[in-house]
């Protein structure tokens, strides 16, 4: 059977999708319940998965179709080592890859025509979802993290915004999410 092509796009919203439905589930059930915490952490991992797909769709595409950067640039927008060839910065094969909040700092600054205010509340809370989610993903503790419903839903409203934001910001289109 041949499976059905999907777009990045469509993924993005199934994912942010998942996360609610995930996070509804999450608030029918008993506070700190295990399978409560497994709906939070489905839900978190959802919609980051989906804002962290959206945003290396989002330097793919624009590597290949703005003709005006620099080698460097390029280089990161692929997330790929630079060297020096016959005297001539290249592109290699080698991976080099870049934080999610450089790739949102420089897609806004460059592409948005904004500066990242990393004093604000959504940039804050940015982190402190980004921390949540490094916590489960490279666990440090013995103990993993205890989710709540609230901060669940503080990682869905922030990681809608900064699609958002990126979105009207580089492409002039809101996105129906």
């Amino acid at each position: 059977m041949k499976a059905k092509k999907m777009s990045i796009v469509k993924l993005v919203f199934d994912l942010i999708e998942d996360s609610n439905y995930f996070l509804k589930e999450a608030e029918k059930l008993e506070n700190n319940s295990s399978v409560q915490q497994r709906f939070l952490r489905a839900s978190l991992l959802s919609v980051w998965s989906g804002f962290e797909g959206w945003i290396n769709k989002t330097c793919s595409d624009l590597a290949k179709t703005i003709t005006d950067i620099t080698v460097h640039e390029k280089g990161f927008l692929v997330e790929k080592r630079i060297e020096m060839k016959n005297g001539l910065f290249v592109l290699t094969n080698s991976d080099k890859y870049e934080t999610i909040e450089n790739k949102v700092d420089y897609l806004l600054r460059n592409f948005g025509n904004r500066r990242l205010d990393k004093s604000n509340k959504h940039w804050q809370n940015f982190k402190f979802v980004k921390e949540l989610r490094d916590s489960i993903v490279h666990p440090k503790k013995i103990n993993p993290p205890h989710l709540s419903i609230s901060n669940v839903r503080l990682a869905i409203e922030t990681i809608k915004y900064y699609l958002q934001l990126l979105s009207i910001r580089i492409y002039k289109t809101k996105l129906e999410i």
